[in-house]
């Protein structure tokens, strides 16, 4: 009996001991259990691209960013598209990429102009046309480096600068009236035309075989569009080229049909 007494005594001193500790303890743990649970579940956005079906898509991603690319559009989405009626020569952008350029022919050059394309966020595009239709049919074109004006190969081999903004003739920088064989076959059909990046000159080009004649047969030249000098003639031993400027303008890189291996400087 007083084994049980002891036992009694030493049971209800024990619960009476660890009874309140317990029950802060638990408040404790449940307040514990409670900011784990929550700080597990507070996941941090993550920026990228949510579509499964882009290129880049991000299975980590909780919000769309709109950087999504769609391969199947070459790598890039399209931003805009503009529809021009007739036969598109080339496209260029001007020098600080406010404007791009589209020449534009149906074989026949009365139908001949540049459409140029103003590139504004406004949503709003503005299309304006400089019209070629006194003129040979254009064979290409190039902005100058300020963006003041193009300058156009014409069939004819009369290459001619206009005002970008009104479309007037700013110069004629050169033609075949003064050729040795003005009797020649003198159309050329494919060509390339390029200012260097200072504006001062201007490469000409032909391509697949079409030549002119002016001392002697002639496949390109260069030209100082100041004092309209032909400052360089690519004759027959290079034959249709293409080529490029320098950054700093001083020099021309020229890829000769005639000798597929290897790049002549000037």
């Amino acid at each position: 009996m007083r084994n049980r007494a002891m036992c009694a005594t030493v049971i209800i001193f024990l619960v009476t001991i660890f009874s309140p500790v317990y029950g802060h303890g638990s408040k404790n743990l449940e307040n514990a259990q409670f900011s784990f649970s929550h700080e597990g579940n507070n996941t941090a956005n993550v920026s990228g691209c949510t579509d499964i079906s882009a290129n880049n898509y991000n299975q980590n991603a909780t919000q769309d960013d709109g950087s999504c690319i769609y391969q199947h559009l070459g790598g890039y989405e399209i931003s805009e598209s503009i529809y021009v009626e007739g036969m598109m020569m080339g496209l260029k952008y001007n020098s600080n990429g406010s404007k791009y350029a589209i020449l534009k022919t149906d074989n026949s050059p009365s139908d001949a102009k540049i459409v140029v394309i103003n590139t504004n966020d406004s949503g709003n595009v503005g299309i304006s046309e400089i019209q070629l239709a006194g003129f040979d049919l254009p064979i290409d074109f190039d902005w100058s480096p300020d963006g003041s004006l193009f300058v156009v190969m014409f069939r004819n081999m009369e290459i001619i600068t206009f005002d970008s903004e009104t479309g007037d003739v700013s110069d004629y920088l050169f033609n075949l009236n003064n050729s040795s064989c003005q009797s020649c076959y003198n159309y050329v059909h494919y060509g390339e035309i390029s200012y260097n990046p200072d504006g001062t000159l201007v490469s000409v080009l032909t391509k697949y075989s079409s030549s002119f004649y002016l001392d002697d047969r002639a496949y390109g030249l260069v030209i100082n569009t100041s004092t309209k000098e032909i400052v360089k003639l690519f004759s027959t031993e290079y034959g249709q080229s293409t080529g490029t400027w320098s950054p700093d303008g001083t020099r021309f890189a020229l890829q000769s049909n005639n000798n597929l291996d290897s790049i002549v400087f000037f």
